[in-house]
């Protein structure tokens, strides 16, 4: 079964051409407080320019659900990615898909169900301030989830090249999510991003 990947906190239309000639699956702009935050318009220039078959994911934290189709709108997003406390009830007013992400040390496997999402996100627990690197959780507290959550599972918290056949093997993710992993101070190194991507590639083949 073939792992998808996604690329996140993108900026630039260079770094995002060059990295879907690599082989990702998605990119991910993120529009609430970080370090890789983008503005909407800066986002639209850069997804206009890609493939139509590349997965274009906004980050959303906490926004109004009339900020979050607005700018959904604005930049033709695919996906929408919620890190915040947003309902059930809120997600099934969205105008697309959406991904909604939960804290590791916090999983309440009954209350993930309540979302119908296109993807449950598990990754470590951060906020949106400061540096954003990454960290490696215990994945031992995601191996019981259920199938049917476990089938749109996404994993995501200091993923990187190294590291990431393990996650895959432990994890059986349906999408793996890097962004610091695949970094060179804070900025997208494309040497990473690309043996990042050959590693899960190649796990596939074998």
């Amino acid at each position: 079964m073939k792992t998808l990947v996604k690329i996140c906190g993108i900026k630039d239309v260079d770094t995002a051409l060059a990295c879907s000639e690599l082989g990702a699956d998605a990119l991910g702009f993120v529009f609430c407080k970080s370090i890789r935050k983008i503005e909407p318009l800066e986002a639209r220039a850069i997804i206009e320019k890609l493939p139509k078959e590349i997965l274009k994911i906004g980050v959303f934290m906490n926004n109004s659900l009339e900020k979050v189709k607005e700018i959904q709108r604005i930049c033709k997003l695919d996906v929408v990615q919620l890190h915040g406390e947003e309902s059930a009830d809120y997600c099934k007013s969205l105008e697309v898909p959406y991904i909604k992400a939960f804290k590791s040390n916090a999983l309440d496997f009954q209350q993930m169900a309540k979302y119908h999402c296109f993807g449950y996100l598990v990754d470590s627990p951060k906020d949106f301030t400061g540096d954003m690197i990454g960290k490696v959780f215990d994945w031992e507290s995601i191996k019981s989830v259920p199938e049917e959550i476990r089938s749109k599972l996404i994993l995501a918290g200091g993923l990187n090249a190294s590291n990431v056949l393990g996650a895959i093997k432990e994890v059986s993710p349906f999408m793996v999510d890097v962004s610091s992993g695949v970094e060179t101070n804070r900025i997208k190194d494309l040497n990473k991003v690309e043996e990042f991507i050959r590693k899960v590639r190649d796990f596939e083949r074998n």
